[in-house]
């Protein structure tokens, strides 16, 4: 443990600020759900309706770092394309300044805005519109940025005042950001709003993006994300940015971003600010005319506000953790602080995958140092859900410990829990068309667990490890079901290992048999790639799921933890991309039918055939063998090619509860044998 007074003063009061605006969630109704809210969403354009795989044409010079070929500039266009269309339909949120100041920052902040507006004293346009127009020019030093020796938009933040702060403007200068903690983009950042002591802008220390363009900007009518022109094509990069910024910052609660577009005194800003659910954008129209006063106070506000006043999770306390994997004054969660708890360290380690979809359901889950006993730790899950499901993992974690006097081994304990409301300050609407999907605000949780220390993500370990892992992950789940729970989110993330003990985490979506709050509204629950079949047909769940989906779990670590010799790694490479492992854009019916294919019998022209052939090529024969003992389970859809899901299922039905768990033993004790066979041998 560490203690509260050791942590700097002046944080802890901005945080006991924030506290106030995430009020905790009692335990919801789950017998009456509420029914979806569609957010008053900008609509798609009828051009990106009726083409939507149209492109768009190169636009100017800061949209990319210089040296890159058009060739990877054209991918990286049509990528922003694809993936502002996947995810950003109808999550496009018009608003207004004073609404996202007060979601961001609260009233203090909204207030602070408005007294730097009445203080405000903006420089000359005229030197202004110069530095912003050397911003598109490719081979710009910081000498044609700077005013009196001071970053134009530091200047412009003054408003006369020289009081020091511990934030400010930095330009890239055409550099993308430095490769770090698995980020590795050419991409660049056209300039950031971060701590004035770090030596460069880096993944983990901007606080906010910004982007510029003279480049007209797209139209507010329709959706700006989505379309084929060059003005919504910067407007993608720029909101990618965030995207990015948000993945590898995943505690923050929002992501603000500074969008510049237009030339000269009709410049737009587009002021936008990224979260779980939504973008909330705000359009400052004339920046360097009759708006440059309100830009002015918009940059000193961003400048001399608090962290937790720019989107960082009041539940964390944050500093510089002195490892290799962090530059200088990166800006990273050190502590995290439930009301009530003593602060509990975090060593920096992440146990889950980084997620880089936006709006999707969200899962952090940290290592942390609070545990007395050196032989413990803390588990720290952070994790953005809708209403429905709020406290749910709590109900089932609790109901697996009912039998106190048998605990089980493979799930921390927990020891704390925090759920707040969703983001303060949305305003949801009716207005719905055909483009528009629903959306659900998503609820913070955060839950700490005690578990054995050093926990371990499953491709830390090596194919013997692994193996014994797999039989205590086939038995834990068959004890899991005789305490009458199935998990329903078998997936790499959610299966850790700890002092060579299995730790299953991520409850949330747990079934607990007879009990009506866990009848899910749909019947597809899970992880994607390592969902069952019969999960992605929706037909109701068996305990076979949750073994079915283990088998892919463990295949998938197999997969991508083999590496072959130089000669075969372009064969290799399209092998894994069949698989499909870790796509956010795969459909559900395609990834069906290329699973259900590894359960058929083998031959050589299938992907799993070819994949342990190229084990044994390479003379890793015992991945080899444990790829065929995996799918050589007998489970009920696993013969695909006698009849149909359905008929195979036909007579399993978890309500009889007796049935289900007489014809899972025998499949779970079949592979025990085996694969403890596999370990002798």
């Amino acid at each position: 443990m560490i203690s509260e007074s050791s942590l700097p003063s002046p944080q802890m009061s901005e945080r006991q600020k924030f506290l106030n605006l995430l009020p905790t969630r009692t335990y919801p109704d789950f017998s009456s759900p509420r029914a979806p809210v569609v957010a008053t969403a900008l609509p798609l354009s009828d051009e990106a309706r009726e083409d939507p795989s149209r492109s768009f044409s190169v636009f100017s010079a800061s949209a990319f770092v210089h040296d890159l070929s058009e060739e990877q500039r054209s991918r990286q266009r049509d990528q922003d394309e694809r993936f502002c269309r996947a995810h950003f339909n109808g999550r496009v949120v018009l608003s207004s300044l004073d609404k996202v100041l007060q979601k961001l920052g609260g009233s203090l902040l909204l207030e602070h805005y408005r007294q730097l507006c009445r203080d405000s004293s903006p420089l000359n346009p005229h030197d202004l519109l110069e530095k912003y127009s050397n911003e598109s020019n490719p081979t710009v030093s910081l000498e044609d940025l700077a005013i009196d020796g001071v970053y134009w938009l530091s200047a412009m933040s003054k408003g006369g005042s020289s009081s020091p702060t511990s934030l400010d403007y930095f330009p890239s200068c055409n550099r993308p950001l430095p490769s770090q903690s698995g980020y590795s983009e050419t991409r660049k950042f056209d300039a950031a709003l971060r701590p004035r002591a770090a030596s460069q802008s880096t993944i983990l220390n901007i606080v906010a993006n910004i982007e510029f363009t003279h480049t007209d900007p797209p139209p507010l009518t329709y959706n700006p994300l989505i379309g084929a022109t060059a003005a919504v094509g910067k407007y993608q990069q720029a909101v990618r940015n965030a995207c990015y910024l948000l993945a590898f910052q995943p505690t923050r609660l929002y992501i603000p971003t500074l969008s510049f577009h237009g030339k000269g005194s009709v410049a737009k800003l587009f002021f936008s600010i990224l979260n779980h659910d939504c973008l909330e954008l705000v359009v400052i129209d004339d920046c360097f005319g009759v708006a440059l006063p309100t830009i002015s106070a918009l940059l000193r506000t961003l400048r001399t506000a608090s962290l937790y006043q720019l989107g960082f999770n009041p539940l964390f306390i944050y500093a510089s953790l002195p490892t290799s994997e962090f530059f200088p004054h990166d800006i990273v969660p050190s502590a995290v602080q439930l009301s009530g708890n003593a602060p509990v360290q975090l060593s920096g380690k992440a146990l889950s995958h980084r997620s880089n979809a936006p709006f999707g359901r969200s899962t952090l889950v940290l290592e942390g140092l609070a545990a007395d006993s050196a032989a413990t730790t803390a588990i720290i899950k952070l994790n953005f859900v809708t209403e429905s499901r709020t406290w749910r993992e709590k109900i089932v974690v609790d109901s697996l410990y009912n039998d106190s006097g048998n605990p089980p081994p493979y799930t921390p304990e927990l020891v704390g829990a925090f759920a707040a409301l969703g983001p303060v300050g949305v305003t949801f609407g009716t207005h719905r068309d055909e483009t528009t999907p629903d959306i659900v605000p998503r609820h913070m949780e955060l839950m700490i667990f005690n578990s054995l220390r050093n926990a371990q993500r499953l491709d830390e370990l090596s194919v013997p490890e692994l193996i014994i892992v797999a039989i205590q992950l086939f038995e834990s789940l068959l004890d899991v079901f005789r305490r009458g729970v199935m998990h329903r989110d078998i997936s790499s993330g959610n299966v850790l290992v700890a002092g060579k003990k299995l730790v299953l985490i991520d409850w949330e979506r747990g079934e607990i048999l007879g009990s009506s709050f866990s009848v899910p509204s749909y019947k597809r629950v899970g992880t994607l790639d390592t969902m069952s079949v019969p999960s992605l047909m929706g037909m109701d769940p068996l305990p076979h799921d949750d073994i079915e989906s283990a088998v892919y779990v463990l295949f998938k670590t197999l997969t991508k933890t083999f590496t072959p010799p130089p000669h075969h790694q372009a064969k290799w490479k399209a092998l894994l991309d069949v698989y499909k492992w870790d796509r956010s854009d795969t459909l559900a019916p395609d990834l069906c039918g290329q699973r259900a294919s590894l359960w058929t019998a083998q031959n050589a022209y299938t992907t799993r055939f070819s994949t342990q052939h190229m084990f044994s090529e390479c003379g890793d024969e015992l991945r080899a063998a444990f790829s065929e003992v995996l799918f050589s389970m007998p489970l009920p859809c696993s013969r695909w090619n006698t009849s149909t899901p359905q008929e195979r299922r036909r007579g399993l039905d978890v309500s009889d509860t007796n049935a289900a768990l007489a014809s899972v033993e025998g499949i779970v004790h079949e592979m025990v044998r085996s694969l403890t066979a596999l370990c002798s041998g």
